[in-house]
């Protein structure tokens, strides 16, 4: 991934499971940014794990406009689509229907017949990019950080608080009955961190955290998601960087040729 005063795209490989494809022809300056962020991105775009199915994935242009890939403040196209490989969220929108969420870190969900009560299961094979397993603390840890920040995409959480009834199970509570949860739950914001790590590098998911919560540098350089890819380097001025997540329990990421 690049921005267009780079000179080349980068690859998110360095794994031994993705070889490199053969360079593409040196593309026009100004589409640099576009063809580097869909080349570091693949996987989110293709469901094959192979460079070849990689080849005919999705070109996704865009402008470079990165700020910050810490969740609970990501607001910038570019940093959207990296949070989408670095962090699961509990449902996810990379079916072939859009409209139509699919599991992701949950394997099912259910609503109360008033309809302002959803309960979601969570996967047990989930592990972050540290090898620690993705429990239901760590979602309302990373949900409740999100409204707490009260940065730009706090407004998600007005109206929601959520809860863990066991390390699989949590239940988000509305309050008006809402249809639109599992979708909702499927955009960047929502990704869920590893609340160990982000507690201890400065954060904080209780109600001061506006000004007490400082991982957002942090977060900016490490991974702490249980997504297909882990970070290796971030500026928002020049370049980003992925590589493949080991402990990813889904496909192993497709390589970007």
């Amino acid at each position: 991934m690049t921005s267009p005063d780079s000179s080349l795209p980068v690859s998110p490989s360095g794994d031994p499971r993705c070889p490199t494809a053969p360079p593409p022809p040196e593309p026009r300056r100004r589409t640099l940014a576009a063809l580097a962020l869909a080349s570091a991105l693949t996987a989110s775009l293709t469901s094959c794990a192979t460079a070849e199915a990689a080849r005919h994935a999705l070109v996704v242009d865009t402008a470079f406009n990165a700020k910050s890939i810490d969740p609970a403040r990501v607001y910038q196209p570019t940093d959207y689509l990296v949070d989408h490989d670095l962090y699961e969220t509990l449902a996810t929108d990379a079916g072939k229907v859009l409209h139509t969420p699919l599991p992701g870190l949950a394997t099912s969900w259910s609503n109360s017949e008033d309809g302002q009560s959803w309960t979601f299961d969570l996967r047990e094979d989930a592990r972050f990019s540290d090898g620690s397993p993705v429990q239901a603390s760590d979602v309302v840890f990373s949900l409740d950080r999100l409204r707490h920040v009260d940065a730009s995409p706090a407004y998600l959480m007005a109206g929601i608080t959520v809860e863990a009834e066991d390390a699989r199970t949590l239940v988000l509570t509305t309050e008006s009955p809402r249809a639109d949860v599992p979708a909702m739950l499927a955009t960047p914001q929502f990704g869920v961190v590893n609340a160990d790590a982000v507690r201890a590098h400065g954060g904080t998911d209780a109600k001061d955290a506006v000004t007490e919560d400082e991982a957002e540098t942090w977060l900016n350089t490490q991974s702490a998601g249980s997504g297909p890819y882990r970070l290796k380097s971030y500026s928002n001025s020049s370049q980003i960087v992925l590589e493949a997540n080991p402990e990813y329990a889904g496909n192993v990421p497709a390589c970007a040729g």
